[in-house]
């Protein structure tokens, strides 16, 4: 049954959702004092829960689910979950250890990896979002579930206008150019799969100053 195969997609997605955004608001508490534009961004963006409508139109499916194929068949194909708990209860948190960086604390710099966490989060948040539209087919939610996501995309742009202004360590491109350069390949043919591995302003060596903008709660 299709429908089944597009739940159980969603609910992947909607774990890594789940996942990558604690591991961002625990990285940026961790490494940035309370007033600074990128950590009140990020938080005025992912506190609470951004994609609320989107995951209540998810256990409505699962519900809805289940009472066509019966909780037997349903906790077979989920591995013994109720239809309540894919999206909601202790079994839909993201209860894993997050990674937080070593940097120190509040030190106010990031790492090529945490860079790529935060750059990649909106897209974990569209693939949740499109999962779920591809399970609502009733024209007024899905008209919510477009004006949920674009609410979290505005609000994730803020982040991201703050985030041009954050240090960025950039050792591990350092390491990722000498790695290329040992292979053999020619120093521009290096610098443009740099480029377009680290696509981001500060990478780029541009030189130009932002203004930072003030985010308020």
């Amino acid at each position: 049954m299709e429908e089944v195969g597009q739940l159980f997609g969603a609910h992947a997605q909607f774990i890594e959702w789940r996942r990558l955004r604690a591991t961002v608001l625990a990285t940026v508490e961790h490494l940035f004092p309370s007033k600074h534009p990128l950590r009140a961004a990020v938080c005025i963006a992912l506190c609470g829960d951004p994609l609320a409508y989107c995951t209540l139109q998810a256990d409505d499916a699962s519900c809805r689910l289940c009472d066509r194929i019966g909780d037997e068949q349903f906790r077979k194909r989920s591995g013994g979950l109720a239809c309540t708990q894919l999206f909601y209860g202790p079994s839909a948190r993201a209860d894993d250890p997050v990674d937080l960086p070593v940097q120190p604390l509040g030190s106010q710099r990031l790492r090529l990896r945490d860079l790529e966490r935060i750059v990649d989060l909106p897209h974990r948040a569209q693939g949740f979002a499109r999962c779920v539209r591809a399970l609502t087919h009733l024209p007024r939610a899905r008209a919510r579930l477009d004006s949920c996501e674009a609410r979290f995309h505005a609000s994730w742009q803020l982040a991201l206008e703050a985030l041009l202004s954050v240090e960025v360590d950039l050792g591990g491109a350092f390491f990722m150019g000498a790695a290329l350069r040992r292979g053999g390949l020619p120093p521009d043919v290096c610098r443009m799969i740099l480029e377009l591995a680290l696509p981001w302003p500060q990478l780029a060596g541009d030189g130009k100053a932002r203004k930072r903008r003030r985010v308020v709660r």
